[in-house]
């Protein structure tokens, strides 16, 4: 299982989605990244494949960073 965490600015809380497979995971740290390098300000909506109904959106331009790691 692989973790996606966000650091949101201006938030004490972090995000995390999961992803079964390594290459999903790494998809979507780059789709993340795209956002955060964008000029264009978007909402991004995360889904956990661990957890099918938890759900997230967060504006772009509120990420901090982004972690991913091996669970």
């Amino acid at each position: 299982m692989f973790a996606i965490e966000l650091t949101i600015r201006n938030s004490n809380t972090i995000p995390m989605v999961q992803r079964k497979v390594e290459e999903d995971a790494n998809d979507l740290y780059e789709k993340i990244l795209a956002a955060i390098n964008s000029e264009k300000n978007q909402i991004l909506k995360l889904t956990c494949e661990r957890y099918p109904k938890m759900k997230i959106a967060v504006w772009s331009r509120d990420i901090a960073a982004v972690q991913l790691s091996e669970i």
